[in-house]
């Protein structure tokens, strides 16, 4: 079995301002794309800060190589990781590699 593949479906999302009709804005996520990722957790992290424990988690994910920002996030199932890091496609360029972060603001 190749553990490259492109099993999770994932859904990439971008940061939107809205008009509140108040004279206002709301900030809201809007899916930008959904596709087929590989997604592998590299690392985890626990501390407690002001009595309260907070957990994150560092994801290395490969999708097919298109643009996307470090300011979006990426929706896995129920868990909303933020993206960190892009990182250098393959070398024939077919894919892409980026790291995110589960748990940690944004």
């Amino acid at each position: 079995m190749n553990k490259g593949r492109l099993r999770e479906r994932i859904s990439l999302q971008e940061l939107s301002l809205v008009s509140d009709g108040g004279g206002g804005q709301t900030e809201t996520w809007g899916e930008v794309a959904k596709v087929w990722a590989n997604v592998k957790p590299l690392s985890g992290r626990e501390q407690i800060t002001a009595d309260k424990e907070a957990s994150t988690t560092l994801y290395r994910i490969k999708i097919r190589s298109r643009g996307i920002s470090s300011s979006w996030r990426v929706v896995w199932g129920s868990k909303i990781l933020n993206i960190r890091e892009i990182l250098e496609g393959d070398s024939s360029e077919r894919y892409l590699f980026f790291n995110a972060e589960l748990g940690a603001a944004t």
